[in-house]
């Protein structure tokens, strides 16, 4: 029995590309090491590149870790000087500088 042809739309096209050969030299290594074609191993590098980080993102991030500086300090203050009800007290500021940081990973893991 025949193979059924592919669709025109998913069939895969040749592409062309220039490279130099000290350039093209790595690429053929690592595919090769990578147990991939050329072509496989430059998709997946393409599509598992990390984007550069936003600098309005790293700006936040900043600011944000210089408030959670800020808390662990005055935590460390209030618990060097503490008694008992001021413990629990800054037990509820760890929560927050928790969910603070919580909340900072998960915006910068995206």
């Amino acid at each position: 029995m025949a193979r059924l042809r592919k669709l025109t739309e998913d069939q895969t096209k040749t592409r062309q590309i220039s490279v130099y050969d000290e350039d093209w030299a790595p690429i053929k290594r690592a595919a090769k090491q990578a147990g991939l074609t050329i072509s496989q191993f430059l998709i997946s590098s393409v599509k598992n590149a990390r984007q550069p980080a936003n600098p309005v993102h790293l700006i936040w991030m900043a600011e944000v870790m210089q408030d959670v500086t800020r808390e662990l300090a005055r935590v460390a203050d209030g618990l060097a000087k503490s008694e008992d009800g001021e413990q629990i007290a800054s037990s509820v500021i760890l929560v927050a500088i928790e969910r603070r940081l919580a909340a900072v990973m998960k915006q910068a893991s995206r």
